[in-house]
């Protein structure tokens, strides 16, 4: 079934509003923060859509892990605000090269370079890699970020995904441009 552009749209937006960040991206951000603020969102929703495998062990803690200092410290209150009796949340800054303990890992676009031949490489499994920069799915992620006329999308790497051993909502994967292993994507 093919979703409508103004589908698409409320269908984004119900996701950003159900974070509750919708409304408290007002406050005097940087740019950078608020476009941030916004994957932040979409990241703690792509939680809610994914289901890991063997996943029943650790229902309690989920390791969230970035590649940046600053996206940790932006991203700490928020995280930390989703924690519950049912489940924690963790966020770590993790290296190349380090034992991943991480259900989901977003590689921000300055450490592309390093990440993306790492991820190819190695394939680590049951996480779900998120990246920010032209060609992180394609080449080593499952999702990607990207801009199209100054608005937050996402493609999801249906080859990746599977291999994963993540199964992620039919209501996520109609959200997104789904792309598969070695496509370019046009973002």
């Amino acid at each position: 079934m093919k979703t409508t552009g103004l589908t698409r749209y409320i269908l984004l937006l119900s996701l950003l509003l159900s974070t509750g960040l919708g409304t408290s991206l007002s406050y005097a951000a940087t740019p950078g923060d608020r476009e941030y603020q916004i994957k932040l969102a979409f990241l703690t929703n792509f939680i809610s859509y994914t289901q890991w495998p063997n996943h029943t062990e650790k229902l309690n803690q989920f390791n969230f892990c970035t590649s940046s200092d600053r996206f940790k410290e932006l991203a700490t209150p928020h995280i930390q605000s989703k924690n519950s009796a049912q489940r924690n949340f963790v966020l770590l800054k993790v290296k190349p090269g380090e034992e991943l303990q991480c259900d989901l890992l977003f590689v921000l676009t300055e450490d592309a370079d390093i990440w993306q031949p790492y991820l190819a490489e190695s394939k680590p499994g049951s996480i779900l890699l998120v990246g920010e920069r032209r060609g992180f799915a394609s080449s080593a992620g499952i999702i990607n970020f990207f801009l199209a006329g100054n608005k937050v999308r996402f493609e999801i790497n249906l080859d990746h995904l599977e291999s994963s051993g993540l199964k992620i909502s039919s209501r996520l994967l109609r959200l997104a441009k789904l792309i598969r292993s070695g496509e370019n994507s046009d973002d």
